[in-house]
């Protein structure tokens, strides 16, 4: 699809040389009624029939330059911050090449007097959607962005690091816009860069057509007349120490916008995860209990450089570098007790021990252009980003059943490098009427490359490579979408309507299977609804159809060894699951209730596969399509204030059906349960503020899963000084230890029972100082729609 870059290209070089044929230079000089220049504004000509915008620029110090003007009447205006707009009809001369305006004063705008009547709220509901105020709430002191995650309502993270929406299933993450590479950019993003977050249930046309869900973090704005710089330090201890650094650099120049930031963060990730699997052979029963405690010692660092470049008054050109580095060491024992009619038959014991090495690169550009005061604008941009993975294990292992005991050693030798190039562009034009079309295509190319070396120890110390375990995989992967989109709306009703469409071709090839290519095209309609019934009344409907692509690792045939009994392995026959989901809500008052209905047909889960089940001890974890499934969920939020005290409430049903085929029979897991959130806050004496976030989601069922309850309280204390400089925030998360993973599951014909749980329960202190001159603008992260990158198994 070379033919589209091509294309794309030439659309941005035309867009960028269209002024060049105009012909007058308009100057001039800005100041204030004492005849002193105005620090900062625009100067803008508009069409005189419709105020459409034709040419504008920034005014720095007072001075203004419009080049490329057309000899033809034109309304000027001048506006800037703290002073009333000035507006004069103008027309340049046909016989001169510029035209100097003088010096134009504004009359300062007057305010007899302000009154501050309410805080704005820390979450905010519209339709099903639901907003996380960040910025200049308690949550900008969380720590990282994943820590705001974990607080907000409706977000559920698994001890694996998976994000889902309570009610939708699975989401993706973007930040500005952009699909993100790897949870771990979460972690090094802190909280107070944030400005807020969308919960978006039931994403459109414009959005990537994966996940069931989209969570959108959008950064605050950095561009400063001067500088800022930001530094955060956070220190903590759970199991493990944990510590976070990050400094941040904001420089406005002329119209260069400039941030460059670098964040550090040595810790231990540690968890542990425990089995207990019983089955019955031949009048045999067998028992087998397993437990694996594991950590990483690991070291990671990012590195972040951004620019934007204003062009004019309506259009700007961008690029953005960022760059993830992990280091660490993996440590892990795994025993294992075999027991048959409660005597032991033999233990087996591994220790798993290896470096780890991880990192990422994206680089983006965009070019943006708005053509009218209206909000009409064309959004063009392009990225790159990789992603390499390389890490050793030994696996040594002790065998004993009585009277004998044997070393069984291996290792395994893997890499993993993902490529992924995106084009993409995007026109949005808004009419007088209400009406707004938007359209856009994008491509995505991915390249994916992974090796798999398992090796087996001899009696004379040496490796040999064990070919049936050992993968060399190639996949490849071309993304060809195009969406259209209709808005229409007025005082009451908003109607919006859109399709995208998505082509697929794919080229894959490995030891295990010969080379397969595969092409097909896929639809996905989207429409939505909303109404007001009063002043302070709503209701909304809308309909989307959204698919759920296997992760580039899962499709590499591989085994993966974890011991002699349990492996994980790939599985190249999985095919993408498709969602059917329908969203009402009504909204009175401050009340808001939300219905939604979900359907899946072959969802991608998790399952335990036994191949030979005349030895049904040796199995393997394995990604695979299940029939389907059916998710109904109501909700119903309410946020409450008072003086110094605010909370917000939400309280959540629902009822999951997931079907799956089991060795030629149909298993069903039927659940109904319920999900409550509250989020309070206090101001104490002394500046202090008091939070307080509860948790609680009934027991679940996943695939062939059925989870324990899951819960969570944390408290937080924030005190700021030096003129709210510096704050400084004391956090205990999941003070009562409950946030863990358990659970059982009756499938291959076994009984299995689950824990999994991570180093949640912690104690940290977070130091954020930022000090400069802060000053007025936009700093707009304009990214890429990456939704492949979502696609990367980074455990």
């Amino acid at each position: 699809m070379k033919w589209i870059l091509y294309a794309l290209t030439f659309v941005a070089l035309l867009l960028l040389t269209l002024p060049l044929g105009a012909q007058h230079t308009l100057s001039g000089s800005v100041v204030d009624e004492q005849g002193q220049p105005i620090d900062v504004g625009n100067v803008l000509l508009l069409a005189p029939v419709d105020s459409a915008l034709v040419l504008g620029d920034l005014f720095l110090d007072g001075a203004f330059k419009i080049e490329g003007v057309a000899s033809e009447p034109y309304l000027l205006k001048i506006t800037a911050l703290g002073y009333e707009a000035f507006h004069q009809m103008i027309e340049p001369p046909s016989n001169k090449a510029s035209l100097y305006l003088g010096k134009i004063q504004l009359q300062q705008q007057l305010l007899e007097g302000v009154e501050v009547i309410a805080q704005r709220s820390l979450f905010e509901q519209k339709g099903s959607d639901l907003t996380v105020n960040v910025a200049n709430t308690a949550l900008s002191n969380a720590g990282s962005a994943m820590d705001v995650l974990r607080n907000s309502p409706k977000v559920l993270i698994n001890s694996g690091g998976q994000i889902s929406v309570i009610g939708k299933g699975s989401a993706l993450i973007y930040v500005d816009g952009q699909q993100i590479a790897s949870t771990q950019i979460l972690e090094n993003l802190t909280s107070n860069e944030l400005k807020r977050i969308e919960i978006i249930d039931n994403p459109g046309a414009k959005y990537d057509a994966a996940g069931n869900a989209v969570i959108n973090i959008i950064t605050k704005s950095g561009a400063l007349n001067g500088f800022k710089v930001g530094l955060v330090q956070e220190v903590g201890q759970g199991k493990h120490f944990r510590s976070f650094f990050r400094g941040d650099v904001y420089y406005k120049l002329s119209k260069w916008l400039f941030q460059t930031s670098y964040g550090a963060r040595p810790w231990t990730m540690g968890g542990r995860e425990y089995y207990f699997r019983t089955y019955e052979l031949n009048e045999v029963l067998t028992e087998v209990d397993n437990k694996l405690e594991y950590s990483r010692k690991l070291f990671t660092q990012d590195f972040n450089f951004r620019s934007v470049y204003q062009i004019n008054a309506n259009s700007k050109l961008g690029m953005q570098y960022t760059t993830l580095f992990t280091d660490g060491e993996k440590d892990a024992a795994n025993s294992n007790i075999y027991n048959e009619n409660k005597e032991t038959a033999f233990n087996l014991d591994t220790d798993i021990t290896g470096p780890y090495d991880q990192n990422s690169h994206t680089v983006n550009a965009y070019y943006e252009w708005n053509w009218d005061t209206l909000g009409s604008n064309l959004f063009l941009t392009s990225q790159y980003s990789n992603f390499d993975l390389e890490r050793l294990e030994n696996i040594n292992q002790f065998y004993e059943s009585e009277p004998v005991g044997e070393f069984l050693n291996k290792r395994t030798f893997n890499t993993n490098a993902i490529d992924v190039f995106t084009a993409q562009l995007d026109i949005h034009k808004v009419f007088p009427n209400g009406m707004q079309v938007k359209t856009g295509i994008k491509n995505a190319n991915i390249a994916n490359r992974s090796l798999l070396r398992f090796e087996s120890q001899l009696a004379d110390g040496t490796y040999q490579r064990e070919a049936e375990a050992s993968s060399d995989y190639d996949y490849s992967e071309n993304i060809l979408a195009a969406y259209g989109e209709l808005d229409w709306s007025n005082e009451r009703t908003q109607i919006k309507a859109g399709l995208r469409a998505e082509w697929t071709h794919v080229d894959r090839a490995s030891e295990a299977t010969a080379f397969e290519t595969q092409s097909y095209i896929n639809y996905f309609p989207s429409a939505s609804i909303s109404q007001a019934i009063s002043d302070d009344s709503r209701w909304s409907l809308s309909y989307g159809r959204r698919i759920q692509r296997p992760q580039f690792q899962d499709l590499n045939p591989f085994v993966f060894y974890v011991d002699s009994l349990v492996s994980l392995r790939g599985n190249p026959t999985l095919v993408p699951a498709f969602s059917d989901a329908i969203s009402a809500s009504l909204a009175i008052n401050k009340w808001s209730f939300n219905l939604n209905y979900t359907h899946t047909s072959n969802p991608i889960n998790t399952i335990i596969q036994v191949e030979d089940f005349d030895n049904p001890g040796t199995f393997a974890f394995i990604r695979d399509n299940i029939k389907s499934t059916d998710l109904y969920a109501v909700s119903v939020a309410y946020p409450f204030s008072y003086k110094s005290y605010s909370a917000y409430f939400m309280l959540g049903a629902r009822y999951e059906d997931h079907r799956v085929e089991d060795v030629g029979s149909l298993l069903e897991n039927r659940k109904a349960g319920y999900y409550l959130y509250t989020n309070q806050s206090v101001q104490l004496p002394g500046a202090i503020k008091l939070e307080m976030i509860y948790q609680y989601t009934s027991p679940r069922v996943d695939g062939i899963y059925v989870d324990n309850p899951v819960s969570f309280f944390h408290i937080g204390l924030t005190r700021k000084f030096f003129n709210d400089h510096l704050q400084v925030r004391f956090w205990a998360n999941d003070i009562f230890d409950r946030y863990k993973f358990r659970g059982i599951s009756n499938f291959n014909q076994s009984h299995f029972t689950y824990l999994s749980e991570g180093d949640w329960h912690f104690y940290k202190i977070t130091f954020n100082w930022n000090f400069g001159k802060l000053g007025t603008g936009g700093f707009n992260n304009k990214k890429v729609s990456s939704d492949e990158l979502n696609r990367i198994n980074r455990n």
